[in-house]
């Protein structure tokens, strides 16, 4: 019995026109794309039914919603589009449940456990977690110039070679070309 026979993975990126913000300025994206966290939702539960209506052999199948990082926003508000639209439909989506995993749900919050959890890590000096407890507001879309700063420092200077996802494997070393090496070498 193999993992293909009776599990199946649709992968949906978004949001839309994540990578075009690059030449244009943010402001202009949003005016020209109609992005943004609920109109991600309602195209994504768009595509959910149009994807279900052209596959029907998979209506009745559970669906879970997973992702990481800023989908800490935009899963539960799919999941929320879901159940608004499974209200009013004939044929409901069989939504089970979401995952999310080392989600960004709230400036403040996520933000504020970043440093002391880098402090009783020994990632950052006693000096710089002060810096940053002293400079940084922790809720802000956009941190003051000194916070950014002393930022810049503790992950570029006091712990550039550790993953903070994953402190405890092995150091990273990224090379000219971009890649990823491990700085020791491995056995193989």
């Amino acid at each position: 019995e193999s993992f293909d026979e009776h599990h199946y993975l649709l992968l949906l990126l978004y949001p839309s026109f994540a990578f075009f913000f690059t030449s244009l300025r943010l402001r202009q994206c949003r005016k020209v794309f109609n992005t943004g966290d609920s109109r991600t939702a309602k195209d994504s539960l768009q595509f959910l039914v149009q994807w279900l209506h052209r596959f029907p052999k998979y209506n009745r199948r559970e669906i879970y919603i997973t992702g990481e990082s800023y989908a800490g926003h935009y899963v539960p508000q799919l999941a929320r589009e879901i159940m608004h639209y499974n209200k009013r439909s004939k044929n409901p989506i069989n939504l089970k449940g979401i995952m999310v995993g080392n989600a960004v749900t709230d400036n403040h919050y996520d933000n504020l456990g970043t440093v002391p959890y880098w402090w009783s890590h020994a990632m950052i000096s006693d000096r710089t977690y002060h810096q940053l407890v002293n400079t940084c507001e922790f809720s802000r879309q956009e941190e003051s110039d000194e916070c950014e700063t002393v930022y810049s420092y503790a992950m570029e200077k006091e712990f550039s070679s550790i993953d903070q996802y994953n402190i405890y494997a092995p150091p990273c070393n990224k090379s000219s070309d971009g890649c990823v090496s491990l700085i020791f070498p491995t056995p193989y």
